[in-house]
């Protein structure tokens, strides 16, 4: 299941690359984000989960790195929620086989790794 979800958001950031607008992938790359945060920031943020982007904005900064901003649902295991901003940036290293990698910062945390290492 893992292994899926990890490949999912390379298949997506592949067509986001490839000139595709956000529309239809929104929800999709949201769900990802929720994965991929909770294992990048484990160790940072303990008792943390994360609940899904929302306002999604893409760029395309080169020609293999994209940046997404929105605001990413927190909270902790009191269920009690809130928004923090969301900066994401995914530079495709694999021409130069050094993987897919993900920078992330929500609110003043940031965290980064191999989409590779997230299977």
């Amino acid at each position: 299941m893992e292994t899926a979800i990890s490949l999912k958001i390379i298949d997506i950031v592949e067509a986001l690359l490839n000139e595709n607008a956000i529309d239809g992938f929104e929800r999709e790359l949201s769900c990802e984000f929720e994965h991929a945060c909770f294992h990048l920031f484990y160790e940072i943020r303990k008792h943390h989960w994360y609940d899904g982007v929302i306002e999604m904005q893409v760029s395309k900064r080169k020609q293999r790195q994209l940046e997404i901003k929105g605001r990413m649902w927190v909270a902790d295991y009191s269920n009690k929620q809130w928004l923090e901003p969301f900066c994401a940036r995914i530079t495709d290293k694999r021409l130069t086989k050094q993987g897919v990698w993900l920078k992330v910062k929500i609110g003043e945390y940031e965290a980064q790794g191999n989409l590779y290492d997230l299977l």
